[in-house]
């Protein structure tokens, strides 16, 4: 299905949010800190991120401040999953685009949820190794009319976007 990368410095956290994301279908890479997130982001380009927001060496809303700073992370979607419930850390986060913010412990079912969400959200659901394996990283579809669609990370025009939410 997707790559979704999890970062977070709790290796019992990672690893049962890598578990459930693999049932699920996922293919899951996995990052101890905000650091090797980064590196990872640039190596392995994952389709979404589940985020915690207290970490060493670089935090969750620094990381969020990287992706957003650059065209080629702008719009990966960040799922945001942490113990950190300060009103402050989740207005930050969701003034940086994610697209949503869930609070330790979680309830079952309810990570994936979240991360189909944002994947459909985002368009990139389907399609995922035919824009891995493009040469520019582009991913091209049809739309409702035959017209064709193009964008870095598979979308579709706002409207087509809209009628296809509207339709489930």
């Amino acid at each position: 299905m997707a790559r979704v990368l999890v970062v977070d410095d709790d290796d019992d956290i990672r690893d049962a949010l890598s578990v459930i994301l693999e049932a699920d279908g996922h293919e899951v890479l996995q990052a101890v800190d905000g650091l090797q997130a980064l590196l990872l982001i640039a190596d392995k380009r994952p389709d979404a991120m589940v985020l915690d927001i207290r970490m060493p060496r670089l935090d969750g809303i620094e990381v969020l401040r990287a992706l957003r700073a650059v065209p080629p992370t702008r719009d990966l979607p960040v799922v945001v999953v942490t113990a950190c419930g300060r009103p402050d850390d989740r207005q930050a986060a969701l003034t940086l685009g994610v697209v949503d913010y869930l609070n330790k412990p979680w309830a079952a079912g309810e990570v994936e949820l979240r991360v189909k969400w944002a994947l459909k959200r985002a368009g990139t659901a389907s399609g995922l190794s035919a824009k891995r394996s493009s040469p520019n990283g582009t991913l091209s579809r049809r739309g409702p009319s035959g017209q064709g669609m193009t964008g870095t990370r598979g979308r579709a025009p706002r409207a087509h976007a809209t009628r296809s939410l509207r339709a489930e």
